[in-house]
């Protein structure tokens, strides 16, 4: 049977923020799937998260980050601006 608990918990285990791990779910590159890592309790949207503890650890431990080269960031274009 899974162990389900709360965001602050799993954020427990995994050592990082709860913000962090709430931030990372909402990711398109997320390596949490909902109804497998986490599921809300309740039945509006409003409802609270609980996580699969073993899944998601190992979701998260597998994880492969994003090489800084590749973030994106703002373009490079001239800040030169012409004011009249």
């Amino acid at each position: 049977m899974p162990h389900w608990v709360s965001s602050a918990d799993m954020a427990k285990q995994l050592c990082c923020s709860t913000y962090t791990l709430l931030k990372l779910r909402r990711q398109d590159r997320s390596p949490f799937i909902e109804g497998v890592h986490f599921r809300w309790i309740g039945l509006s949207d409003q409802g609270t998260l609980s996580w699969q503890k073993e899944a998601t650890d190992i979701a998260f431990s597998a994880f492969r980050r994003i090489q800084p080269e590749q973030v994106e960031t703002y373009s490079k274009a001239s800040t030169t601006q012409n004011r009249n």
